[in-house]
């Protein structure tokens, strides 16, 4: 992303908080078109940022499944069927040793 889309993002936010508040009036036909021509970069940057954030949420999630991952798996590759062996898969809440 750009300085200038950065730039233009943040005039446009300005001017959507300014008539927010009252402090500029909608009709004012200057910024209107400022904000019109650079919309587009304003939809630009709040979405990079929002998935930025949601990509950060997703790797953290990942790295908990990662870390957190209950099941013991375990295959024999080479057997009796042309698929190979038998393939197991355990929870770790029906250990004996599992608290």
């Amino acid at each position: 992303m750009t300085t200038t889309v950065v730039l233009q993002a943040l005039v446009v936010e300005l001017i959507r908080r300014l008539w927010d508040r009252g402090l500029l009036s909608r009709t004012h036909r200057i910024a209107q078109m400022i904000h019109d021509n650079w919309f587009s970069s304003w939809v630009e940057y709040k979405t990079a940022k929002t998935m930025a954030g949601l990509d950060e949420q997703i790797e953290a999630i990942k790295a908990k499944w990662v870390d957190d991952d209950p099941w013991t798996r375990s295959e024999t590759p080479e057997g009796e069927t042309p698929l190979g062996g038998e393939l197991r898969a355990r929870h770790r809440a029906f250990d004996e040793e599992a608290p």
